[in-house]
């Protein structure tokens, strides 16, 4: 499956439930920008981390419906003044259910690119609907708790380039989350610090095992992802790494990485507003032995600006 790099500068997020989960999907793309920006679904106070992985936390009703629109504006961190930076906006609507058995939700994702009308990243990405079930919980040392969350997440292909050129018929990948967070009762006067570590595995499925262009696709995939996250009073700040593993139909292995840095601000109960940067690239460099990981890329580095309401 293939989001594009403009669908995932808002979001990679799984679950907007009350917490950090870890629920990365096997994406056919090798990389995919990972923005950290998060909103509750009832609610903005707490942190606004949005990304491939998120958390459940158990409510008092049986079942309760969310619904999370933002709306995110991106550019290239560098502008070499040579018609090569990007310019782009996403449109993301969220809506999820919380049940006795954890949580499902879908992430809708449109997509425009405000400097070539033609792009095939132009239009609705593909849609990631996760169930992550219920978080089993640990006290630890107060007031943060340990957690363990197993996800499940399916593709359905609406982007058009994955439909008509990659052929994908769906993604399947199940995921596990470690996490230390608040326990949502004890409130400090320092802020509170949240760590989620969390893997995935996934297996896409396409008409051939290559394109129509005859590229060869990915078969297999994994996102190791780590999250750490500090929030005080209406302030939250998060940075995320995400390593990508893919395996394509051949048995060829691609690396690719993710990172992501982000400070939100919650307006109130029901709004937020973020900032952050992002990098992504691969695993290593052309000679296939360097690191290509950098914290900014001149090429590739984006800065973006998000809003995001919860209802």
């Amino acid at each position: 499956m293939i989001i594009s790099k403009l669908a995932t500068k808002i979001v990679l997020t799984i679950l907007i439930l009350d917490s950090i989960t870890l629920s990365s999907f096997a994406f056919n793309s090798s990389s995919s920008k990972s923005s950290t920006t998060v909103v509750q679904s009832n609610s903005t106070n707490q942190k606004s981390v949005m990304s491939a992985d998120r958390e459940y936390k158990p409510v008092d009703k049986d079942y309760t419906f969310g619904l999370v629109a933002q709306v995110s504006r991106s550019t290239s961190l560098y502008d070499h003044k040579d018609g090569t930076n990007s310019e782009s906006l996403s449109y993301t609507i969220v809506p999820s259910l919380k049940m006795p058995i954890g949580g499902i939700s879908a992430l809708i994702v449109y997509n425009q690119d405000l400097k070539d009308s033609d792009s095939t990243d132009n239009g609705l990405a593909d849609t990631p609907v996760t169930l992550a079930f219920k978080a089993k919980e640990w006290a630890w040392s107060a007031p943060y708790i340990l957690t363990i969350t197993p996800t499940l997440t399916a593709v359905i292909p609406t982007a058009k380039k994955t439909i008509e050129k990659d052929q994908l018929y769906t993604a399947l990948s199940t995921g596990l989350s470690f996490g230390i967070k608040p326990d949502g009762f004890t409130t400090s006067e320092h802020g509170e610090f949240s760590l989620a570590v969390g893997v995935t595995a996934g297996r896409n499925f396409h008409a051939m095992e290559e394109d129509i262009n005859g590229a060869v696709l990915n078969k297999y995939s994994s996102n190791q992802t780590l999250n750490i996250g500090y929030s005080i009073a209406d302030l939250s700040f998060n940075i995320e790494y995400i390593h990508k593993s893919r395996w394509t139909y051949k048995g060829n292995t691609k690396e690719a990485f993710a990172l992501s840095e982000e400070i939100g601000y919650s307006v109130n109960d029901h709004f937020n507003v973020a900032v952050g940067h992002s990098n992504e690239g691969t695993g290593l460099k052309a000679n296939g032995y360097e690191s290509n990981f950098n914290f900014i890329n001149e090429n590739d580095s984006t800065v973006y600006l998000t809003l995001g309401t919860a209802l």
